[in-house]
């Protein structure tokens, strides 16, 4: 029998830790270890700097003190040479030749201030994370330094003025609103969208492609929290976004949030930020302080037995025009009669109880730290913006996400994230019918806060539904705000997760997954017993939508980097290949119920049944998409790009499903061959490539409308529809001179065929129209970039920005017959804002309409009156004619008399409608502005847009019906007195009333012309915004330790100015303004929006 063998626990812990301790010697004998400092251009410790070895991919953070140790493993030391760089924000890269062997060696960088980021890593549309200086092909590139200078309440908002050609429209200013973004010019001609009534209104036009770390977003920006993001790159082009395929010709732009990879090693970074203050309403548009109405001249009793008061209104028999009846006018028709006579209250600022001044807040927490192969970020964040209306409560949300890195061995990284956000907006309907419609009809006798009396129905509301002397679209629009709820509730959600896998040193694979998803709830209920203008209850009604979807986006990815010598160059290829599938779905169900059967229940089971109006539709999307993409480098200054892309959708039908995109681009530095003496940096650069456009989901269908319970024709389905296809030519130069001044110049050459557009189809076909390849539409555009250090020394720097751009666009070819287009949006109206012609050889984005006659020559350009004779002694003698007080030509016969007319024009042609105006500006120009003097700090943004014209919708609408508008008051004008005024021609009584150059109410009701286009209200849309200005002080660390306060890094209090001022000859409220639908940059129509205003805040900012 053996023995066995025992062992005692004190010696197997001791071999076992002995043979530990032998592993880990080799290990380390084995290993390459490189350790050193970082430091900036005055010896300060750069903590949170990247150091990495560019060959193997192995990257570490330098902790506070700018102290790193970056370790190689021992099957990576092969005693080879191998390119140590050293990375910092706002300084350029450091790069150091090293050889790795066993041991340690040290490596200390200083790195030198970049001042014009030429050495900033751009990722968006190139092979791998290049630097500005070697892109081939322009790309904006926007740190979180800039954005939050003044944070903005969506997400893309703090983008404006900050790179050339990035053009944003704050369209309104209703809260929870995003603006709408355009890169360069337009890609999409508008066309009208399929519906059951001709005209239609006009289809959205999509922006830019949105990418949120790496998930492709179809849903809103106004869900993301500004202060998440991490940097923004954006690429304005199909020269640049060939990358992304058939749904990129609107160029792209791609969001960072942050991750927590930039915080020093080992440290804790919290910042804690809280800004409050208030929104303050817009500008009062003047309105007339007279009236041409019929008034009593003294107290009495009238004939008809009323008891009157001295400026009662009254009929031409003198009896008493009741609250119940409409004011006569006076037999001149001349509003000459101020309403302070007017015996009872009069308000002339309806806008002044309409809108307030509304509270803004917003509290910001993230956490971030780097420690070790793990990095995080997490955040949260609460906004409320109240906004500027009477009532309501504005818009609220709430954010929270969390970003995670992990390097689970030196060759495979993970990364995740999620996001969650949830909001509620208390809105306000905008457009025809809306509050801001219904005021510019009230003329100042109304008093918007008086009582319902309950000898009518009686809701309890302080705000009297009914108007007296009723006028058509007169109504209170506080009554409304009291009484009509609408609400949109909002839940988003969104994670992904990315693999990385360095297969060698010079191979690595990555595979990613990105969800996002939305959900909305909105819900607009009037109640039962709501009551009209003239006091008569209603039904009410209720409206429900939910709406939703979900997207996700994955695929893989082969990246190559190779460094080889082809003679005496040294030459870096990096390859990418990948396969990206995207898949989306959306659905919506609407109910409507046309009237309620109880009072207080706001519920469907409240309502009349069998008005029930239900709607639904469901989409799916998909996509498969391969690309490749390569890039050369020869002796860092001859520069090569090349793309090629296969995309897929199933927006197509099978016989245009796959199509073809590419990009070739190349750049040469100069400045690398040639020492121009002050010259830093100069590059020139060209780019050629094509992108595309998706058509609407059911383009390919046909579609019905189901009308009196029968299904109608619509929509003829096209399964031969292409992508509409964008190629863009690009050239530019980048130079940097005298160590101050960063220029950057790009011209685009854009064309897109085959756009995507609705052609009616002739009657034999059975459907209305059809979705088509239907036109041509070519721009072209000038960029233009400055950057200058005024002054840049430890106590002292002021930086200045300037961002400009020129884009002019014309519609060369149009597979269809020319056509009127308008912003849609606005009800059963949409017919009347058909402005905007769509023609070949046509601007694209000129207004069409009627035109009034300023001088005898332009009377003659109508052929029918040229052929009549036109001349003196002739049909059309110019001796019958007079220009007149307003500049416009008249009938001598009317010249001031009751019916003085405008004439309108007709040109050469016999065309009545005729271009009245062209809303692109001559130009756009942005400067911004950095100062900073020891801890206080200066920042300011200011937008000039010159040129370009607004159509003044909202001022047109209300000369239909109303005469509030301010051109009615004719009180400015000199009094008639007979014995001077009214001699010679204008002796007799049909003159003499109008004998100064006062003009009747039925001269001004004119420029009405049933609402279509007149050029009366096609205005300047020049103007000079101070977009943004930020004061604020820092107080350091220092001084917190020299009073024994530890552990915070700094505090910054500040003041912060939104939307402050705008110089400008506009009348409305605004000139930054669109449509409600439609392309917010062609269609400068304003029509009754939410109105933009300026916005005051007090800020803390806390880093521990």
């Amino acid at each position: 029998m053996m023995k066995r063998a025992t062992f005692s626990a004190p010696l197997c812990a001791t071999a076992l830790l002995a043979l530990v301790a032998v592993s880990f010697g080799e290990a380390q004998a084995q290993s390459a270890v490189i350790t050193g400092k970082v430091t900036g251009r005055q010896g300060e410790a750069l903590g949170g700097a990247i150091v990495v070895i560019d060959e193997l991919s192995t990257a570490v953070a330098t902790t506070t003190a700018g102290t790193y140790t970056l370790t190689v493993a021992p099957e990576r030391t092969k005693g080879q040479t191998v390119s140590l760089r050293a990375r910092y924000i706002g300084y350029s890269p450091s790069v150091k030749q090293v050889t790795l062997t066993p041991g340690t060696q040290s490596q200390d960088f200083e790195l030198k201030f970049d001042p014009m980021t030429l050495d900033a890593v751009v990722v968006t549309g190139v092979a791998e994370a290049t630097e500005r200086k070697k892109l081939t092909f322009a790309v904006g590139n926007v740190d979180a330094s800039q954005l939050n200078q003044v944070p903005a309440v969506s997400a893309l908002g703090a983008l404006e003025g900050k790179v050339a050609g990035v053009r944003l429209i704050q369209a309104n200013g209703a809260p929870g609103g995003e603006p709408t973004i355009r890169l360069r010019g337009a890609t999409a001609l508008t066309s009208p969208s399929a519906c059951s009534t001709q005209p239609c209104p006009s289809t959205d036009v999509s922006g830019p492609l949105i990418v949120v770390d790496g998930t492709i977003s179809h849903y809103s920006l106004a869900d993301i929290s500004p202060q998440d993001i991490e940097r923004v790159e954006v690429v304005k082009g199909a020269a640049a976004s060939s990358l992304y395929g058939s749904n990129a010709a609107n160029g792209v732009v791609q969001i960072f949030t942050k991750r927590g990879d930039r915080v020093p090693d080992g440290k804790l970074a919290v910042t804690v930020r809280n800004e409050y203050g208030q929104s303050f309403r817009p500008k009062q548009i003047p309105i007339t302080h007279a009236h041409p109405y019929l008034t009593a001249p003294a107290a009495g009793t009238d004939p008809c037995g009323n008891t009157l008061v001295q400026g009662d209104f009254i009929d031409a028999a003198g009896c008493l025009r009741g609250p119940g009846s409409v004011p006569k006018p006076k037999p001149d028709g001349i509003a000459d009669v101020p309403y302070g006579d007017y015996p009872h209250p009069v308000n002339f600022d309806v806008q002044r109880d309409l809108l307030t001044n509304g509270a803004y807040y917003t509290n910001y927490v993230s956490i971030g730290q780097r420690k070790g192969n793990t990095n995080y970020n997490v955040s949260f964040e609460n906004t409320k913006q109240n906004g500027v209306m009477l009532l309501l409560k504005g818009y609220n949300r709430q954010n929270f996400r969390l970003n995670l890195d992990q390097a689970l061995s030196p060759r495979l990284d993970l990364s995740a994230g999620g996001f969650f956000g949830r909001s509620n907006n208390n809105q306000v309907d905008q457009g025809s019918g809306s509050p801001f419609f219904v005021a510019e009809f009230l003329e100042p006798y109304v008093n918007l806060f008086a009582k319902n009396p309950c000898t009518q129905p009686c809701d309890s509301t302080p705000y009297a539904a009914y108007i007296p002397h009723q006028q058509p679209n007169a109504v209170n629009p506080l009554y409304v705000l009291a009484n009509e709820q609408i609400n949109t509730d909002r839940t988003r959600y969104s994670g992904f997760a990315k693999a990385t896998y360095r297969l060698t040193d010079w191979l690595s694979f990555e595979g990613h997954y990105n969800y996002d998803y939305e959900s909305s709830n909105y819900a607009r209920v009037r109640p039962k017993g709501f009551l009209q203008a003239t006091g008569v209850p209603t039904s009410g009604f209720l409206i429900k939508t939910d709406s939703g979807g979900r997207a996700f986006n994955t695929g893989v990815t082969a990246t190559g980097v190779r460094n080889f010598r082809l003679g005496s160059w040294n030459v870096r290829n990096t390859t990418r290949a990948a396969f990206e599938y995207e898949d989306q779905t959306a659905s919506n169900f609407t109910l409507t119920a046309n009237a309620f059967t109880v009072v207080a229940t706001p519920e469907f089971n409240g309502t009349d049944f069998s008005q029930l109006t239900p709607g639904s539709s469901d989409a799916t999307i998909r996509s498969k998409n391969y690309y490749v993409v390569s890039g050369f480098d020869f002796k860092d200054r001859y520069l090569i790009d090349g793309l090629v892309r296969w995309d897929g959708s199933s927006l197509f039908g099978p016989e245009s499903r796959w199509q073809t995109y590419y990009r070739v681009s190349g750049a040469y530095r100069l400045s690398q061959d040639f020492h121009l003496n002050g010259i830093d940096e100069l590059k020139l650069r060209a780019s050629y490539g094509t992108a595309g456009l998706r058509p609407p989901f059911d383009a390919q269908y046909e579609t019905y409308a189901v009308v009196g319970g029968v299904p109608k024709k619509q929509t003829l389905g096209n399964t031969a529809l292409k992508p509409a296809r964008s190629a863009e030519m690009e050239l530019g130069a980048n130079i940097d001179f005298l160590g101050r001044f960063s220029l950057e110049y790009s011209y685009s050459r854009k064309e897109t065929k085959d756009e995507i557009m609705v052609v009616p189809l002739s009657g034999a076909s059975g459907y209305l129209n059809q979705w088509q390849n239907a036109g041509t539409l070519l721009g072209h555009t000038h960029e233009l970039s400055l950057g200058v250090i005024v002054a840049d020394k430890p106590d002292f720097s002021w930086r200045v920005n300037v961002a400009a751009d020129r884009t002019r666009q014309k519609i060369t070819q149009l597979n269809t017959s020319p056509f009127l287009v308008g912003p849609g949006g606005y009800g059963g109206n949409n017919s009347v804002l058909q402005d905007f012609l769509i023609a070949p050889g046509e601007t694209f984005g000129v207004f069409y309409g009627t035109k009034i006659v300023r001088s005898f020559a332009e009377l003659c350009d109508d052929p029918a009156k040229k052929a009549a004779g036109c001349g003196p002694g002739l049909t059309y003698d110019p001796a019958n004619y007079i220009v007149n007080e307003d500049g416009y030509l008249v009938a001598k016969s009317t010249y001031h008399t009751l019916g003085e007319r405008f004439l309108t024009y007709v040109n050469p042609a016999g065309k009545k409608i005729v271009k009245i105006g062209d809303v692109n500006p001559d130009f756009n120009a942005s400067f911004t502005t950095n100062v900073r003097y020891k801890n206080f700090s200066a920042y300011a943004l200011v937008d000039w847009v010159q040129g370009g014209n607004i159509y003044n919708g909202t001022r047109q609408w209300a000369f239909g019906t109303g005469l509030v508008d301010r051109i009615y008051d004719q009180t400015g004008k000199p009094a008639v007195d007979p014995a001077v005024n009214c001699v010679g021609a204008d002796a007799d009584a049909a003159h003499c009333p109008y004998s100064t150059g006062k003009k009747p109410t039925g001269y001004y009701t004119a420029l009405y012309n049933s609402i279509n286009p007149t050029d009366f209200f096609v205005e300047n849309g020049t103007y000079v915004k101070i977009k943004e200005i930020n004061v604020s002080y820092n107080i350091g660390r220092s001084l917190f330790e020299k009073i024994g306060v530890g552990g915070i890094s700094g505090i910054k209090v500040g003041v912060i100015g939104r939307n402050l001022f705008t110089f400008t000859k506009y009348s409305g409220y605004d000139p930054e303004v669109a449509g409600l639908t439609g392309d917010a940059f062609s269609f400068r129509w304003d029509g009754f929006s939410y109105p933009n205003f300026r916005q005051f805040t007090g800020f803390m900012e806390i880093s521990f």
